[in-house]
Formats: C-alpha cells, sequence, structure tokens
C-alpha cells in the first residue's frame, strides 16, 4: 500500500514544506522503514548532483548556433492551408456557442445573425454548384418541385435536386448536363425523376428514373470515378463510360438500348435478387428489354439507328430548327416566313451570330424594311463561313432560300437551295428544296423544262419523301 507521505518526500529533501509539516515527516521516518530508506538515496543522488559542474558555453559557439537557427527559420516554408467541409462546421458551432454565453448582450445577437446567415449562404450555394442544371431548352417543358408541391416552368439555368420529376410535352427537348461527368438529352413526350443524386469527394452517385420517353446521354472524363445509372420499368442501365440512347414504350414498358460507344450494363430485375441477370451492350449494338424476361442477347444497330444515335455529340451544341408541317404541302411554307428556333449554346459566338440574325429579320418582318432583312440573311451567310458543320448548315442554307424567295428573289431563293441539296444530300430538307425549285422554275420564271428535271429528281432521289405527291400533280399538271 502507497505511504501517503510518498509524494512530499522530495520537497522535504529540498526543504520546500512549512516547519509542521516537516516534523510531521520526521517523525514518521522514524516509524517508515520504506520512506527512509528513499530518503536516504534522494539525499546521495542530490550530493551526487551538486557536485556537477556547471557546463559553459563559448561566445563564438552561441553566434554560430543563432546564426544557423535563424537561417533555417528563414528558409521555413508557411504551411499549406487546408479546407475541410466538417472543420469549418466545427469551428462554426463552436463560435456560436460561445456567443451564446451567459453573457450575451444585442451586439452579439447581430454577431450570430450575421454569421449564420454567411454560413448558410456559403453552404447552400456550394451545394447549388454541384447539381445538374439546363443548358437548353425548346417547348413546353416543366418541373415537380416535391418541396413546393408544384409544376414549375423549366428556365435554362435551372437547377435539378433529388426528387425533381421533369415532364416534356410534344415538340419539347431539353438538354442537361453535370459539370464534366455527363450530359443528357431528354426528347418529347419523355418524364423522368431525379431518382438519387449525391456527390462525396470528387465521385457522383446519381440514378434517373425514366417513366416513358427517349433519352440519350452521353459521358465524359470525369464520370470514370462515380456512376450514373438509368432505371425503367423493365431495367436497370449502368453506364460504364460510354454514349447511349434509351427509350421506354409507356404501352407495354419495353426498353430500347442502343450503344453509340463504351458499354452499358443490363440488369433485368424481377424483384428478387436470385433471378437478376447482367449483361453488357457493346459499341455499335442495341438490346430489347422486356418487363419479367430474360434479355436477349445485343445485335448490331442498322445504319438509321446509328445516325440516330450520332445525335448525342450535339448535346449542349447549337442547333437551329425550322418549324415544318408534317403534310405533303409542307413546301408551299418555303414561300413564307419560316418559323425558326435557336437551341444549344455552344459554341457562345455562333450563337450570338444566328440570334442577330434572326432579330434583324423579326424587325425587318414587322418595319417591312428590305434592307434590314438583307442585313439578317448576311449575317447568317457569316455564320456559315465561319462555322461550317453538317448538324446545322443544312437548316441555315434553306432558310436563307426561304429569306430570299420571301424578298421576290428567286435565283438567289435557287441558288441556296441548290447549294444545299449539292452539299448535303442525305438531309431530309433537300427533298423539300428540290421541290421547291420545280416550284420556282414553273410559277415564278417560267421555265418548265427546269421544272420538269427538279420534279423528276424528287421522284427518283427521294422517293420516300413527302413531296412525292407534289411532284406527280406538277408533272402531271405540266404534261397536259
Amino acid at each position: 500500500m502507497s505511504c501517503v507521505y510518498k509524494k512530499s518526500i522530495p520537497l522535504y529533501i529540498d526543504g520546500r514544506l512549512s516547519q509542521n509539516k516537516s516534523n510531521r515527516i520526521k517523525f514518521h521516518l522514524n516509524t517508515c522503514r520504506i520512506c527512509s530508506q528513499e530518503v536516504v538515496e534522494l539525499e546521495r543522488l542530490s550530493v551526487l548532483l551538486g557536485n556537477l559542474r556547471t557546463l559553459k558555453v563559448s561566445q563564438a559557439y552561441e553566434a554560430k548556433f543563432e546564426e544557423k537557427l535563424n537561417e533555417r527559420l528563414s528558409l521555413k516554408k508557411p504551411p499549406l492551408i487546408s479546407y475541410n467541409a466538417q472543420e469549418i462546421y466545427d469551428h462554426t458551432i463552436d463560435i456560436i456557442r460561445e456567443i451564446l454565453s451567459p453573457r450575451l448582450i444585442p451586439v452579439k445577437v447581430g454577431i450570430i445573425a450575421l454569421i449564420s446567415i454567411v454560413f448558410l449562404t456559403t453552404l447552400s450555394s456550394l451545394r447549388q454548384m454541384y447539381l445538374p442544371s439546363f443548358i437548353a431548352l425548346r417547348g413546353d417543358v416543366r418541373v415537380f418541385k416535391p418541396r413546393a408541391n408544384k409544376w414549375l416552368l423549366a428556365k435554362s439555368g435551372m437547377k435539378l435536386k433529388q426528387g425533381d420529376v421533369v415532364k416534356i410535352e410534344k415538340d419539347g427537348m431539353l438538354d442537361l448536363r453535370f459539370k464534366d461527368y455527363f450530359k443528357i438529352r431528354a426528347k418529347q413526350n419523355t418524364e423522368f425523376i431525379i431518382a438519387r443524386f449525391n456527390t462525396s469527394w470528387g465521385k457522383v452517385n446519381s440514378e434517373f428514373g425514366l417513366i416513358n420517353g427517349t433519352m440519350l446521354v452521353g459521358t465524359e472524363r470525369k464520370l470514370k470515378d462515380s456512376t450514373l445509372k438509368i432505371k425503367t420499368p423493365s431495367a436497370l442501365l449502368v453506364d460504364k463510360g460510354t454514349g447511349f440512347m434509351v427509350h421506354i414504350n409507356p404501352e407495354d414498358n419495353i426498353t430500347w438500348l442502343g450503344v453509340l460507344d463504351g458499354r452499358v450494363m443490363v440488369t433485368n430485375y424481377f424483384g428478387y435478387k436470385e433471378k437478376e441477370i447482367a449483361l453488357f451492350v457493346m459499341p455499335n449494338q442495341k438490346m430489347l428489354i422486356k418487363p419479367n424476361e430474360i434479355p436477349e442477347g445485343p445485335v448490331p444497330l442498322i445504319a438509321s439507328e446509328y445516325r440516330m444515335l450520332e445525335e448525342i455529340n450535339n448535346i449542349g451544341k447549337l442547333s437551329f430548327y425550322i418549324s415544318f408541317s408534317k403534310g405533303p404541302k409542307r413546301v408551299r411554307e418555303l414561300f413564307g416566313p419560316l418559323r425558326c428556333y435557336v437551341y444549344g449554346d455552344e459554341p457562345r459566338e455562333l450563337k450570338k451570330l444566328v440570334m442577330r440574325a434572326k432579330n434583324l429579320m423579326d424587325k425587318a418582318i414587322k418595319k417591312k424594311e428590305q434592307d434590314i432583312f438583307l442585313q439578317g440573311i448576311e449575317t447568317l451567310k457569316e455564320a456559315i463561313e465561319r462555322y461550317p458543320s453538317p448538324g446545322h448548315n443544312p437548316q441555315f442554307l434553306i432558310f436563307i432560300g426561304s429569306c430570299y424567295e420571301f424578298l421576290g428573289l428567286h435565283k438567289e431563293a435557287v441558288q441556296y437551295f441548290e447549294r444545299l441539296i449539292d452539299k448535303y444530300p442525305n438531309s431530309e430538307l433537300s427533298s423539300i428544296a428540290c421541290c421547291a425549285i420545280g416550284i420556282i422554275y414553273e410559277e415564278k420564271l417560267n421555265n418548265p423544262k427546269e421544272a420538269i428535271k427538279f420534279y423528276q429528281k424528287v421522284l427518283s432521289e427521294y422517293q420516300k419523301s413527302l413531296e412525292v405527291s407534289e411532284a406527280k400533280e406538277a408533272l402531271k399538271r405540266l404534261s397536259e
């Protein structure tokens, strides 16, 4: 058992105890052999330490040491500043607790309010940065926000959160993007939900629930260590760094999947894990997945399907859409002001040119001034020359031809329609341009020979187009 005086013995040896306490220890040492022995050993040690010589350091050594120390201190680099969200949060909470002390005064109330506002605003801004957002919209697109419990009209730049539902009506379309991870285009009559979306340490874990419609997905370099899933009523698609398209038929819930590049893992689920089947669909392949059935192996894409998938490369890029009806007389719509839509943002300089041209033409129609209209046409020509692309040039060319025809400049209109046919013969717009040239030669330039030539070209080269019936009627009319 330890003695109660043991801790006081060193102080007794050094003479640092009061007289009364020293007397009690003296009396105790006469009765306790262990403490008495310890006092003897400590006294011997004290004598030995007292005999040690004091070390003396030369002034030269001290000067040299101080010089080296200053040299080291001057080379010392400042510590790297690292920001840790949890540490910032903890530190802020500590400050708030300190302010909430019993000595609280009105000034402190203001301080805590200010800190809280700054903290919450910063946290909210950081969270907003890590959310997918719309980069392009067309037509009627609406978003259901669960917290607000209402549908909102979608706007460019709007952020999407977990639980949001997006609905695209007829003739609508949207592009959304999340930083450098992925981009998605959803077509008309499509509905999907952000089933899950969270980020951690630069990794993204996301899942989109496609209820019906069509979705094109393009992943980018940063998705390598992250996950992107598309869940449909009949399958779970796990992106493995690729570009693909998925379509849901709402009548039978069959999932159609086509892969442009990379690969997609397909899981057909039945409600219990034991029967899950996982397959991989590789580049240039497609697969049909039916509900509650084991999916068959993938098969190659046909040419038209592959061209459809190439639209993935245009997600977010500028598109110029011209509104045509679906009837056989749509070619006649070229001879009046066409309705057009500018979609997408990239490249930004091209969008500026196109919007300038569109605004000039709208202004010219309102004021009925041909010179302003021609300025708009020249601006659109500049866009074609500076940013040539098969993605939007056919639309630009047919639009310019239509504008010239609207102004009564028939030869210039024919020139641009022919340019479209020569450069982009496989474009859907080429059949319209070809038939339009025939009508201009027949009705405006009084040249039936040239008109017959272009009508016959419609029948021989665009046999499946809507312009076939218009060309047949014209040939019959000219042969009478």
